[in-house]
């Protein structure tokens, strides 16, 4: 009788396990609300409704349409949720309207969490101006890019940070296809904490080398973030 109980504990215990074995998800269902929304995954265009597995659970898949801000995901992020369906509906980029007033922003340093960005440095000039030129582009000020007679503010006041936190790649002959999720983080300098914090998805293919290629996956990555209602409360001047 003294083994009863610490045998029936050792069945549930093997029971359990595998019923969790057994219920872990091997594939998850992608479709869309949009027709016109793509699939990208390792230079490949995927046509929902698919099927990702488990065979490579980090493989970065990336949701596009033209005018829309990007989505991106992996099936582990997808199974660890619990997710065995996925639906996507991507959201329009909103441009700054023509009044707008930017605070003064700095784009402060990139770094790559996973390990497989190669030739990528925190500080490096070549990604750093790369995304200061988008931020320009959409409108917002910049403090490497200012007017030289713009004495009103020349001082910082958000820094950003971005972290590639999942990366994927291909070769097709001498040119990569990119796919990245970037955890972008804004600090208020004046608050001296991080105030937001956003996750954007970026792909480049355009046949360039590895370095230029990563550099627009970036600059693609930081559209998210640029358009989001958030960061453009959070950069506007105040009346």
């Amino acid at each position: 009788m003294k083994y009863f109980l610490p045998l029936c504990f050792l069945l549930l215990s093997v029971s359990s396990f595998s019923q969790d074995k057994s219920a872990a998800i091997t594939k998850v269902r992608i479709d869309v609300k949009s027709d016109s929304i793509v699939l990208m995954h390792n230079g490949m265009e995927k046509y929902p409704p698919v099927k990702i597995t488990d065979v490579y659970p980090s493989w970065v898949y990336i949701a596009r349409r033209n005018g829309y801000v990007n989505e991106g995901f992996t099936f582990k992020e997808l199974a660890s949720k619990g997710v065995k369906e996925y639906m996507i509906d991507l959201k329009k980029i909103q441009p700054l309207p023509a009044d707008y007033r930017s605070k003064m922003i700095e784009v402060y340093k990139v770094s790559d969490r996973t390990g497989r960005a190669i030739k990528i440095e925190a500080n490096d000039p070549y990604f750093l101006t790369a995304l200061s030129d988008k931020m320009v582009s959409f409108g917002y000020k910049n403090v490497t890019n200012t007017d030289l007679f713009d004495t009103k503010q020349k001082d910082t006041q958000l820094k950003i940070v971005g972290e590639i936190t999942q990366f994927s790649q291909s070769t097709f002959g001498p040119a990569f296809q990119i796919s990245i999720i970037v955890n972008w983080s804004v600090y208020d300098v004046a608050q001296e904490k991080v105030v937001l914090q956003y996750s954007g998805a970026g792909y480049s293919n355009t046949e360039s080398p590895f370095k230029k290629e990563l550099g627009l996956a970036l600059k693609n990555a930081l559209t998210g973030l640029l358009s989001s209602v958030e960061f453009q409360e959070l950069a506007k001047v105040g009346e």
